[in-house]
């Protein structure tokens, strides 16, 4: 399996951060700094817009000469601003000025501040031997971001077609095989050319990489337990309550609170019922602006449909087994010989 990513940063201006994950881009990555002092000021609008859409939020800092160290705490308090790195690929692109020791000092403080949070060195043979003298970027972390491109432009699925399977091999920095590849500078997504890399494995696998943790469950509330079928309307009035304390029980004294304006829940503290409804409508939302930018892109013929299509695929439901339907047909034939 292929997952897409996209990179993004000043350079791409107002592009539809959103619309780069309704295309099928299971990532997207955002240039936060550079150097001792850049901040690229589109990075607090992309990411919230990536995050919203459901998207992997990630964040690249640009290495420069000077204080590794110094260059790592800037790039992690941006990151922190929006509550990562946990959740996050985080990125280190080296292709400048910044060489083996800003790297070592950027992975050292790094590493104590986040506890070891995966980081994937981003560079390319065209760069690396000539600028490290062949440093053994290996020994900073396991996982190359590497860059070699196809020629020519076009959607990203298409163009990854084009890419021989030794390009995964890197050849440089000590590095056997590439984690990432970013294959083309050229990829037609949310209407703009840019930067597309290909994860060879799941969704679940690239996730592994932002050290994102299992979701906590919410644990029931026996104020709000129960059912939208726990209710029962009644024609006038307050809805009658069907069932032990059911979300009902919240939802009817929410409806007097309405009629009465009064309510037997204290002024601003949380309501269980409508904090989860509140949640619902955010993911119903975002959804609502996947289908949008979705319509919108197919409406110009301006979509990666192969992108989108292995994006949604993890999601369809699996087809059933040989063995799943020669069960179903027996079972069928069975209910045809009891009414016959």
């Amino acid at each position: 399996m292929t997952v897409w990513i996209a990179d993004i940063s000043n350079w791409q201006g107002d592009i539809n951060a959103a619309g780069i994950v309704a295309e099928g881009y299971a990532a997207v990555v955002c240039k936060a700094t550079e150097g001792g002092d850049y901040t690229d000021p589109w990075f607090d609008t992309y990411i919230p817009e990536i995050i919203g859409a459901g998207g992997i939020p990630g964040a690249y800092h640009y290495l420069r000469a000077g204080d590794g160290g110094a260059q790592a705490r800037r790039f992690l308090d941006r990151i922190r601003a929006h509550g990562g790195p946990d959740g996050w690929l985080v990125q280190l692109d080296c292709e400048a000025d910044g060489g083996p020791p800003e790297m070592a000092a950027f992975m050292a403080e790094w590493n104590a501040a986040t506890g070891d949070h995966p980081v994937l060195i981003y560079s390319g043979a065209w760069w690396w031997d000539d600028h490290t003298g062949g440093f053994d970027g290996s020994a900073l972390t396991p996982y190359l971001w590497h860059s070699h491109y196809v020629d020519g432009s076009g959607y990203g699925s298409r163009l990854y077609e084009s890419v021989p399977g030794d390009w995964w091999t890197p050849g440089y920095g000590g590095w056997d095989t590439a984690t990432i590849l970013q294959f083309s500078s050229h990829g037609r997504v949310a209407g703009q050319d840019i930067d597309v890399s290909a994860y060879r494995g799941s969704l679940d696998d690239l996730r592994v990489l932002t050290r994102a943790g299992t979701p906590t469950p919410i644990p029931p509330d026996p104020d709000a337990g129960g059912s939208v079928s726990d209710l029962s309307y009644a024609p006038f009035g307050k809805p009658a309550v069907v069932g032990d304390r059911a979300a009902g029980v919240m939802l009817a004294d929410l409806w007097g609170a309405v009629a009465l304006e009064s309510s037997p829940y204290q002024a601003n503290t949380p309501f269980p019922l409508v904090a989860r409804l509140q949640r619902i409508e955010a993911t119903v939302n975002a959804l609502a602006a996947d289908i949008a930018a979705i319509r919108a892109a197919q409406a110009t013929g301006d979509v990666d449909v192969n992108a989108l299509a292995a994006a949604l695929a993890p999601h369809l439901p699996a087809a059933p087994t040989a063995a799943e339907v020669a069960t179903a047909v027996r079972h069928d034939a069975a209910a045809h010989l009891a009414r016959d």
